[in-house]
């Protein structure tokens, strides 16, 4: 895990690319554009089923995802996963939920976010904060596509996740109604 920056520590040279940018994110179905006057350009997207996702590529040091919490996602970069990210103990939105910092700058990377099975299981993707260039949609490779199955060991990992966070929320309910 890398030092996570809130919207307002962003520097000026950090180039924003909103989720509603479809010039330079790949998105694969399932998905869904949510209206949200709380999220930058009034949209955020989420992922929804394991199928679905979005990827882009860039040239940079440093990423960001921001969106909106509670939620999950399947984090890759550079074709590996490196993280599920389970955002449902957070709250706050103005701090990224996840990045990757000291990248090689003159490569060219490819970040993918997907869903997981589950409805409003997903994160909400709010915008990416990247130090460095978004590509076109061209340079992204076939090899990256959508066509993604879970390991069994990522889907034990899903299920553990869904399991504790589940049974955290019973938890909170008996506590908070007794």
């Amino acid at each position: 895990m890398t030092s996570l920056p809130t919207v307002n520590t962003l520097s000026a040279s950090t180039f924003i690319l909103d989720d509603s940018d479809t010039t330079s994110i790949n998105y694969t179905a399932p998905f869904s554009k949510e209206p949200n006057l709380t999220c930058r350009g009034n949209t955020c997207t989420e992922i929804l089923g394991v199928n679905g996702s979005l990827q882009f590529s860039f040239q940079g040091t440093d990423v960001w995802l921001f969106g909106k919490p509670p939620g999950l996602a399947r984090i890759f970069l550079d074709g590996a996963l490196v993280q599920v990210l389970d955002t449902t103990a957070s709250t706050d939105a103005n701090t990224a939920l996840w990045g990757a910092n000291n990248l090689d700058g003159k490569s060219t990377h490819v970040l993918k976010i997907g869903g997981i099975d589950g409805e409003g299981l997903n994160v909400l993707i709010d915008f990416f904060a990247i130090q460095g260039t978004v590509l076109s949609l061209s340079s992204l490779e076939s090899s990256t596509g959508a066509g993604y199955d879970p390991t069994p060991a990522e889907r034990r990992k899903l299920t553990g996740i869904l399991v504790g966070t589940l049974f955290g929320f019973f938890v909170f309910l008996l506590l908070a109604g007794g």
